[in-house]
């Protein structure tokens, strides 16, 4: 399965349907990306790097394609003229370092765009990967799967555009909660299924905008709002209001 079949099969898993390919979405799920897009100063080639505290004129180098081929320059003798003080031994130390971009280690396979990626499988535009597959877009990911748009999910799987969850699964807008399943547009659940617009609820079920509701009751007015919230994301590519955007607080 490639990353744009993994997308559409989550979708039709929180959704109901499939919204399409993930490239219609690019703008939209980028925005949980966090860190630097550099180019190796040999290839030219466009890297992330996880963070972005490396000094502005910071030389980078692709790891696993151009790495071996600097540590030469690294492990040469410093000419002894240049060793006057510290000042101009920083500063030939300093014409020699380079930082290393799109770092990929363990037993990963299929991974572009993404730095510090261990383990991990069927990855794109993401950091701080760890034993997860199929992940774009991300910041974070640990132990999950099916991860689109989000940042800090662990033992998650089909997450979109969600931040700091765990245990999560079938998830899309939906903020600081734990061991629920099939949520939506919701923070700070903790044990809970089943739920739209819900806020700051523990062990709930077939609740919409914090209010349990029959089973069959819930099923029918659950459909009818993802149906509109999937109208929107395919006609526009993204919607005008994100649980994300809110920045609601982790709980207390």
């Amino acid at each position: 399965m490639k990353l744009d079949e993994a997308f559409q099969s989550a979708c039709k898993c929180i959704f109901g349907n499939s919204l399409g390919s993930m490239e219609r979405y690019d703008g939209y799920l980028k925005e949980a990306v966090v860190g630097r897009k550099v180019k190796s100063s040999t290839t030219g080639k466009e890297m992330l790097v996880a963070f972005d505290d490396y000094p502005k004129d910071a030389v980078f180098v692709d790891f696993a394609q151009e790495l071996g081929r600097e540590l030469p320059k690294l492990e040469a003798p410093i000419p002894i003229d240049k060793i006057k003080d510290i000042d101009s031994l920083v500063e030939a130390v300093s014409e020699r370092l380079s930082y290393s971009g799109n770092k990929v280690l363990g037993n990963s396979h299929f991974v572009e765009l993404s730095d510090n990626v261990f383990d991990s499988s069927f990855v794109l535009d993401s950091s701080l990967v760890y034993g997860s597959k199929y992940v774009a877009h991300s910041f974070f990911s640990r132990e999950s799967e099916f991860v689109f748009g989000s940042r800090s999910v662990a033992e998650c799987a089909m997450a979109v555009r969600c931040h700091y969850t765990y245990r999560t699964r079938r998830e899309f807008e939906v903020t600081y909660t734990g061991d629920s399943a099939d949520v939506m547009f919701c923070s700070n659940l903790m044990g809970c299924s089943d739920c739209l617009f819900c806020f700051n609820l523990h062990a709930k079920r077939h609740a919409i905008g914090n209010i349990v509701l029959e089973k069959e009751s819930y099923a029918r007015l659950r459909r009818k709002l993802v149906d509109e919230i999937a109208g929107e994301l395919t006609s526009k590519g993204r919607l005008g209001i994100s649980i994300i955007d809110l920045k609601l607080g982790a709980p207390k």
